[in-house]
């Protein structure tokens, strides 16, 4: 990311004026309230980040054993299991809908701005393709 003064230096003031006002008005709304409340409830919830951690655990160790052509049905079950535990903490669930539901509004917008830009909006903020 640039620095704020360079971005200013290139982007026209009544350019620049608009995007500040519709980050805040993201920030202001209802979708991204909630999931600041729930990342926040996430950070201060050990419990339920050691369930998200297990299950990231799990996650992981079912994919290298699958990669490796050694997953088992009990490395598949332990890793269910572990997801269905995650799922069931009230904290975790509150977070995914509102990580959810707020991925969707952006996806809103970028089609709203896409439809009135011409082009792909968030696509062109995308860094190149290529290797490594």
């Amino acid at each position: 990311m640039q620095p704020s003064n360079q971005v200013e230096e290139r982007v026209e003031p009544r350019t620049l004026e608009a995007s500040k006002r519709f980050a805040q008005a993201i920030v202001e709304s209802t979708q991204f309230q909630r999931f600041e409340e729930a990342s926040k409830r996430l950070r201060d919830d050990p419990s339920a980040w050691q369930l998200l951690t297990d299950f990231q655990q799990a996650q992981q160790l079912y994919q290298m054993t699958q990669s490796w052509g050694g997953a088992s049905t009990q490395e598949a079950g332990r890793m269910e299991q572990s997801k269905q535990q995650m799922l069931a903490n009230p904290t975790l669930k509150e977070y995914f809908e509102s990580q959810d539901e707020m991925v969707l509004t952006l996806k809103e917008l970028n089609v709203h701005m896409t439809e009135k830009l011409g082009f792909d909006f968030a696509g062109l903020a995308k860094p190149a393709g290529g290797c490594c």
